[in-house]
């Protein structure tokens, strides 16, 4: 199977491809930034069942922020690492960037499964290297489809298990953020914005 044939389908026919074609491919063709290295270490079935679940548990951050706080707009992740730290179920602060893993999400990126891209400049993130990240609707589609709903379920209720009350104690800071990231005013309100980010356990913008 050659990588130009993926750009010819959809998203979801694309990890299809390569969960049942993947020895055919070399995974390093799907990312396109060549400072990222995938680990050699690494099957490409291990890869993409990393993949699979860093899928999942975006889906289920959006899940759970909106049951929480209410707010159903757009939300995305601040930084690749906070993604992991949220799969792993780990509070303890991390570096956000997390440039070791970052091919992850270049290759869910290249599939057509999210959107990531260096944070916008109104946030005031003097830091070009934090990236942020959300699910697209071929992402969601992809958590929820049949053969995937169950292992959803299961992975987010462990997930709901550990954040859910953590998360529900930031409820009131959780929405003064998105507040604030998604005003209309300009200049939005930066030192606010990177003072709660300092504060709550996963970082996020809108």
């Amino acid at each position: 199977m050659q990588t130009q044939l993926l750009s010819k389908t959809s998203p979801l026919l694309r990890i299809d491809l390569l969960q049942n074609n993947g020895d055919e491919m070399n995974l390093k063709d799907l990312c396109p930034l060549s400072n990222i290295k995938i680990d050699d270490s690494e099957s490409k079935k291990l890869i993409l069942t990393k993949i699979r679940k860093i899928l999942f548990a975006m889906n289920i951050f959006d899940e759970l922020f909106t049951e929480i706080t209410g707010f159903k707009r757009h939300i995305y992740v601040l930084g690749d690492g906070t993604i992991f730290n949220f799969l792993v179920q780990n509070i303890v602060y991390q570096d956000i960037n997390n440039i070791d893993k970052s091919y992850y999400l270049e290759i869910i990126c290249t599939l057509g499964l999210a959107y990531r891209f260096n944070v916008a400049k109104k946030f005031g993130y003097s830091d070009t290297n934090v990236m942020q990240l959300r699910l697209n609707g071929w992402g969601r589609a992809y958590c929820l489809n049949a053969e995937n709903i169950n292992d959803y379920l299961q992975l987010k209720e462990n997930i709901y298990q550990y954040w859910l009350q953590i998360i529900s104690k930031y409820k009131s800071e959780y929405n003064n953020l998105v507040t604030s990231c998604d005003s209309t005013k300009r200049p939005l309100n930066i030192k606010l914005i990177h003072e709660i980010n300092k504060i709550v356990p996963l970082k996020l913008v809108t």
